[in-house]
């Protein structure tokens, strides 16, 4: 382990922002995109607002927010939107406390990823629309943005828990028309690495001080980062024959606030540059209707099964990752 490295996993074993760090970024990519010359857009979201995955020792989940928050400011970030479930509040006040008011108050939009987290796939539309609609007065209230807030935008973006759409080309269809009645925006997603596995275990790695393996999910989060997003934009060019903007899917965990940093500057690395959801989500592939089959998930792997295209591969790190540190 070169000392560069080191550093990064005592940063990350004493849970300490270590925001000045010159970041440590993977090597490039051995195959991408025939088009990679061209800078890509992305618009980064977060889901599960406030309150994702388990607590390393020595975190709370303000701490979480306010480092995501922290390299937004420092990296001069546009606009970046945080999906809201706010049976937190309920299930766990002292906890949740002061997140979304933190969100809100660094300026950052929010939007629905509906009350409880349902999944419309296992639930009928009408009990699902009322979780949206119970999600409602509190995004009302904070997105009540104070004077200095740099951007003010809706809050009736909404995010489908699961990426779940409806299991049935009808449902779908009805849910879309709800939505739309009710004055939603449908936060698409074009790009993520299934970040949320690597949440939980680092917080057992950090209980059980497993420096080695802590180094490993460093190493592999950001690896897996960097093929995913090269994969889902292969599948995107061949979907949409041109480079559009993407949707960054990523979740308000205690791995994604450390990596954070060193995240964004591999993105820049690669040649990505940085727009808020709501520009990226103008763009016309967006809109289009082969996105709406049944069942859901990444917008341009709807696409490409729709025109029966290959969806790229991807490595799958879960099961590694859920035998570390046990």
């Amino acid at each position: 382990m070169n000392l560069r490295a080191a550093v990064s996993v005592v940063c990350l074993l004493a849970s300490t922002a270590c925001l000045a760090q010159q970041p440590t970024v993977a090597p490039a990519a051995k195959t991408a995109p025939a088009q990679e010359k061209k800078p890509g857009q992305l618009a980064i979201t977060f889901d599960d607002l406030p309150e994702h995955s388990s607590l390393p020792q020595g975190m709370t989940r303000l701490e979480i927010a306010q480092r995501i928050l922290k390299v937004i400011q420092q990296e001069h970030l546009p606009p970046i939107t945080g999906m809201v479930n706010g049976f937190w509040l309920e299930r766990d006040p002292k906890g949740s406390a002061g997140v979304l008011e933190a969100w809100r108050d660094a300026g950052q939009p929010i939007a629905s990823h509906t009350w409880s987290h349902m999944n419309l796939n296992e639930k009928p539309l009408e009990q699902w629309t009322a979780d949206v609609e119970k999600n409602e007065p509190l995004l009302q209230k904070m997105a009540a943005y104070p004077a200095s807030a740099p951007q003010k935008q809706s809050w009736k973006y909404l995010r489908y828990p699961f990426l779940a759409e409806g299991e049935t080309p009808e449902k779908k269809a009805a849910a879309v028309a709800w939505l739309t009645q009710h004055g939603y925006m449908i936060a698409d997603v074009t790009m993520s690495w299934g970040d949320y596995n690597w949440n939980s275990v680092y917080a057992r790695c950090v209980a059980k001080q497993e420096k080695t393996a802590i180094q490993r999910l460093h190493d592999t989060y950001l690896a897996a980062a960097r093929q995913n997003m090269w994969a889902e934009r292969l599948t995107s060019l061949q979907a949409f024959q041109r480079d559009i903007p993407h949707v960054v899917l990523m979740h308000i965990g205690a791995f994604d606030a450390m990596m954070f940093p060193e995240l964004i500057a591999q993105m820049r690395a690669d040649g990505y540059t940085f727009v808020s959801l709501p520009q990226a989500e103008m763009d016309p592939a967006y809109s289009t209707p082969l996105s709406r089959r049944a069942g859901g998930g990444f917008l341009e792997d709807q696409v490409a099964h729709a025109k029966g295209l290959p969806i790229q591969h991807r490595d799958d790190y879960s099961k590694e990752l859920e035998a570390m540190c046990r």
